[in-house]
């Protein structure tokens, strides 16, 4: 579910002072993401869709979250085939 080893080189790259902001701004910023797919979703064009998938599936890569970054990816294909995830 998580991959603790990239969790852990990211707080060597950025510290672990700085980590604790780091986390702090990936759930606000996935936090917002959500909402807005939740709220627009339907007005969203599949492109619009997509690149959110695309940026929540970074978000949770790069923090080591592995299921939600494959979901998110699930996500980001399906919209770019035309299809619902």
């Amino acid at each position: 579910m998580i991959d603790w080893q990239q969790a852990r080189q990211l707080q060597q790259d950025v510290g672990k002072d700085e980590m604790v902001e780091v986390v702090e701004l990936f759930l606000s910023e996935v936090d917002e993401a959500i909402e807005t797919l939740q709220k627009t979703y339907d007005e969203m064009s599949a492109s619009d869709r997509s690149a959110a998938f695309h940026f929540l599936k970074g978000c949770a890569s790069n923090l080591g979250f592995q299921a939600f970054g494959v979901q998110c990816g699930q996500g980001e294909e399906a919209t770019k085939s035309g299809q619902e995830p």
